[in-house]
């Protein structure tokens, strides 16, 4: 049902409903589609939370494979893997 609630972000308490959730993820999708095709990679850095969350499907739908770096790593630690993952 569109109206029930599907995700409950904590601590920050958001919470989405199942038509709030698609809405979300296929604006993105449309995002990925205008810039990348199924298989690119693509570096993510965002923070935990919704935004990564919604990201995320909308990459698995879209066939775009996702690279996630924690940017709390130390650049030395992450620079080797981003010149290997053929990024676009």
């Amino acid at each position: 049902h569109p109206s029930m609630v599907a995700l409950r972000v904590l601590p920050s308490n958001e919470i989405w409903t199942f038509q709030q959730a698609a809405e979300e993820v296929n604006s993105w999708r449309a995002g990925l589609r205008s810039k990348f095709k199924k298989g690119d990679r693509v570096l993510i850095l965002f923070q935990p939370g919704s935004t990564l969350f919604f990201f995320m499907l909308a990459c698995f739908a879209e066939g775009v494979v996702p690279f996630l770096v924690d940017p709390r790593l130390s650049r030395e630690h992450w620079r080797p893997s981003l010149s290997k993952a053929n990024l676009k």
